[in-house]
């Protein structure tokens, strides 16, 4: 839900290979933010009725999970992994794969650095 509030507030978001539009005007985006507090009030609620705590997360395990998500995909695109899909011309192999292992090695070091102590 915070995700999606943050979403509403702004109008465009980027990366390389994305970009977010806000294509709702300012009374959807106040009713979709209406709602997710309401949302949030009920959760807030039911928490406290049943005593429940928060649930705790350290940034390492977040960010774990997502370079987890971002290794597989990286994994995919390789000549091997786009196999899948069809042929894949030889060029491919020899100038994507160098580019995709050292995408994946980078992708590992963070993992490395992050990793939590035990």
């Amino acid at each position: 839900m915070d995700e999606i509030g943050e979403l509403c507030g702004i109008s465009e978001k980027q990366g390389v290979l994305y970009m977010i539009k806000n294509s709702l005007n300012a009374q959807e985006a106040k009713q979709v933010k209406d709602k997710i507090a309401e949302i949030k009030r009920v959760i807030a609620r039911l928490a406290k009725q049943l005593n429940l705590e928060k649930q705790k997360s350290d940034i390492k395990n977040i960010i774990a999970g997502s370079l987890s998500l971002s290794w597989e995909d990286l994994c995919s695109v390789d000549s091997k992994g786009m196999k899948n899909y069809g042929r894949v011309d030889e060029s491919v192999k020899t100038e994507l794969d160098p580019v995709i292992n050292q995408l994946i090695r980078s992708v590992n070091k963070i993992k490395d650095l992050t990793k939590l102590k035990k």
